[in-house]
């Protein structure tokens, strides 16, 4: 992950032609933009994707089968945050995702999360609400993943067990 205001600009960065590729860029108070390696365009020799921006809100839903590990609590009965920054990360990368989770906005489908569990919203007003709906399954936690400082992404790990 960079931070484009002081790391990408200007910058070019190396990847094999061939390499898939998932990208998103933030700026506060617009919506993310999203793409993948078919939206970079040949520009002199150079593979370039434009971005533009409008204003809006958005958010990245990673929705896990299961139940979160426990954070260790600290004997003031605080959160240690590495020990929870590090389950965090641990269940993002070791829970199985579960694909095909419709998200509903306003009463209407919006998204659905693909193979790895992922869901990208880029809206262009806050929504009043969301809800996640799969067949079978229940939400059990909805955990809001801290933003690295500097970086404007808004994430959530959803968990769901059956039913």
């Amino acid at each position: 992950m960079f931070d484009a205001g002081s790391y990408l600009r200007n910058r070019p960065v190396m990847l094999p032609a061939d390499a898939p590729l998932e990208w998103s860029v933030w700026r506060t108070g617009c919506a993310p933009q999203f793409g993948t390696e078919s939206d970079f365009k040949d520009v002199d020799g150079q593979r370039i994707a434009h971005v533009e921006f409008s204003a809006g809100w958005g958010a990245q839903i990673f929705v896990r089968a299961g139940r979160p590990s426990e954070a260790r609590i600290k004997s003031n009965d605080s959160l240690d945050a590495r020990s929870a920054a590090g389950a965090l990360v641990n269940d993002l990368f070791t829970a199985p995702p579960l694909p095909g989770v419709e998200v509903i906005s306003d009463h209407e489908p919006i998204a659905t999360s693909d193979a790895e569990g992922a869901v990208r919203l880029s809206m262009r007003t806050v929504p009043r609400r969301l809800s996640l709906r799969c067949e079978g399954w229940h939400l059990t936690r909805l955990q809001y993943v801290p933003p690295k400082q500097g970086f404007g992404i808004v994430s959530y790990l959803a968990w769901m067990e059956r039913n």
